[in-house]
């Protein structure tokens, strides 16, 4: 059995409720395991797992509007309204595994699953103090999984077949909050509301302050794979290492959409919401998406610690189906569907990995093609899209050392370039030429280097220091790759130092995260994007402090 329990106040100081901070965490989880040995040759683990989350909110600030008192600074105070709700998790995981040593050369094994997932979560589209846009979400989804393996083992080879099952079933609630007075008043550009709306000379209608567009949507999916892989030794320096998975995937959705408003002035402009409205009625679609996955790999060992590696393989992720809501007149309604395609990719790479007595390395070279790459569309309403064709190559190396018996040290280093080679997105309703843009969030530099040093002082005691830098350049958070939507070049220093006593589990260090106390930011554009005010979450600033740990046996 085990226990574990995070909470930690938040750091932001929120200009909307200032009685509560912002970007705080909450965390209680627990596992339970069991193994049953009815034989010496067949063995069961039982396994439970449990989490909860639950925080008051991440801090979405506008960068294109300021709040009263406030700025449009991602590191400075925040400026959103209270939060409509906490944003809460839930999750439950059950996992059975068997395994079965037939005889010495024949083993079977199985893998059973099943998980229970329940969020709630609430949000300020517009980052800002101002009622302009909300969002209110729930998901729950629960899945099961099967699979059974088969494998054989010879001297020279292991030879695996397999075959598998998944289920799923999510149901997903979002209302988006729209309050007229701002939407046609001008916001983001214009901060004050327009209570009415003059539509003749001497005439005006009144504008709400709360119209809600509620989409309601359920998925299911079915998987089923075949699969087998083998791994043969040609002769004393050549090994092969090829497999091959065919995968059917049925995915079915259903959707509907409602529209009203909170304050009962009817909407003049968006009687049937921003989503569509269906008028409770439910509209359903399906698709069958079949993908063949193979690969292979050949490795050369140039002497008992190296090897020298090549393969390539074609992966597949699964499409799904897709339906939108529309309302040709305001009491009519009209459903069209479309499919978000596999995708594909294919892989090469070669590299090389090895050892000495004290050093280890692991070097590779690959790219990347990508046939309808799956990525997120510019315009929030569209949801995912089909980006065409994308590429993308890079190498990566890594070093360790040992140096002494009480220091040793780390450095890698990745390179990647990344292209949209043919990609056409919508923004508002209008097509928009991605092609030759870079993907979001990949910095074509990254590096981190690491020393760490431990020894004894006396009896069970020892001292402890490690340090370690993360380097990443610059990169763009969406895929139209906007400059004031971009990050910058930054790097992280993470330092402590500290004394344990491993025979009784007792640790004590001061540390510092994030030591230079850079700014950066996790995400920019998000909901708010749609309607001209882009936000952005900020990055964890320096933490430093003291912490104790002690084991109980």
């Amino acid at each position: 059995m085990a226990g574990s329990r995070r909470k930690r106040d938040g750091y932001v100081f929120n200009l909307g409720e200032p009685e509560r901070k912002l970007n705080d965490d909450d965390m209680a989880a627990a596992r339970f395991s069991m193994r049953w040995q009815p034989s010496d040759s067949i063995y069961l683990d039982l396994i439970y797992d449990h989490q909860n989350d639950k925080d008051y909110g991440v801090s979405t600030k506008s960068i294109i509007a300021a709040s009263p008192g406030g700025d449009t600074s991602p590191f400075t105070h925040a400026g959103q309204n209270k939060q409509l709700k906490d944003q809460a998790r839930r999750q439950n995981g059950y996992t059975l595994l068997v395994d079965w040593d037939i005889n010495q050369d024949w083993r079977l094994s199985s893998i059973t699953g099943h998980r229970q997932l329940w969020f709630d979560n609430a949000f300020d589209i517009d980052g800002t103090t101002y009622n302009a846009f909300a969002g209110i979400e729930y998901d729950r989804q629960k899945a099961i999984s099967q699979e059974l393996r088969l494998a054989y083992a010879s001297q020279s080879a292991t030879i695996t077949f397999g075959a598998s099952y998944y289920r799923d079933e999510a149901s997903s609630g979002f209302d988006f909050v729209i309050n007229e007075q701002y939407l046609l008043g001008g916001f983001p550009n214009v901060l004050t509301p327009l209570p009415e709306l003059p539509v003749a000379p001497g005439v005006s209608v009144p504008l709400n302050e709360a119209n809600v567009s509620r989409s309601y949507t359920e998925n299911k999916r079915h998987s089923q794979s075949v699969f087998a892989n083998l791994n043969m030794d040609l002769n004393t320096h050549w090994t092969l290492d090829a497999g091959l998975r065919y995968t059917w995937d049925r995915a079915t959705l259903a959707r509907s959409g409602d529209a009203f408003t909170l304050d009962g002035v009817g909407s003049f402009v968006l009687p049937n919401g921003f989503l569509g409205n269906s008028f409770a009625e439910m509209h359903s679609t399906d698709a069958d998406f079949n993908m063949l996955s193979p690969r292979v790999a050949l490795t050369y060992r140039l002497s008992d610690t190296v090897n020298v590696y090549g393969g390539m393989s074609i992966g597949k992720r699964a499409g799904y189906p897709d339906i939108s809501i529309q309302n040709p007149t305001v009491d009519s309604v009209s459903f069209s569907t479309k499919e978000i395609g596999n995708e594909t990719l294919t892989s090469y790479e070669i590299g090389a990995k090895g050892q000495t007595s004290n050093l280890y390395f692991d070097l590779a070279l690959y790219s990347y093609e990508y046939q309808d790459f799956q990525t997120v569309s510019l315009d929030i309403t569209e949801g995912a899209a089909n980006a065409g064709k994308a590429k993308a190559w890079g190498l990566e190396g890594l070093i360790s050392a040992e140096f002494t018996d009480w220091l040793g040290g780390f450095a890698n280093y990745a390179y990647i370039d990344t292209e949209y080679v043919n990609f056409f997105d919508t923004l508002n309703g209008e097509p928009v030429d991605l092609s030759g843009n870079r993907f979001r969030l990949a910095p074509k530099n990254t590096f981190s280097i690491g020393l760490d040093a431990s020894a004894s002082l006396s009896g069970s005691w020892r001292w402890f220091a490690n340090t370690q830098y993360a380097y990443r350049s610059d990169y763009f958070f969406n895929n139209d790759n906007l400059a004031n939507e971009r990050q910058d070049g930054f790097g992280l220093l993470d330092v402590r130092i500290g004394l344990e006593d491993d025979t009784r589990g007792y640790k004590i260090e001061l540390f510092a995260e994030n030591a230079l106390d850079e700014q950066w930011v996790r995400d920019i554009g998000n909901a708010g994007k749609l309607f001209g005010t882009s936000t952005a979450i900020r990055g964890n600033p320096r933490f430093y402090g003291v912490r104790f740990r002690a084991e109980f046996f």
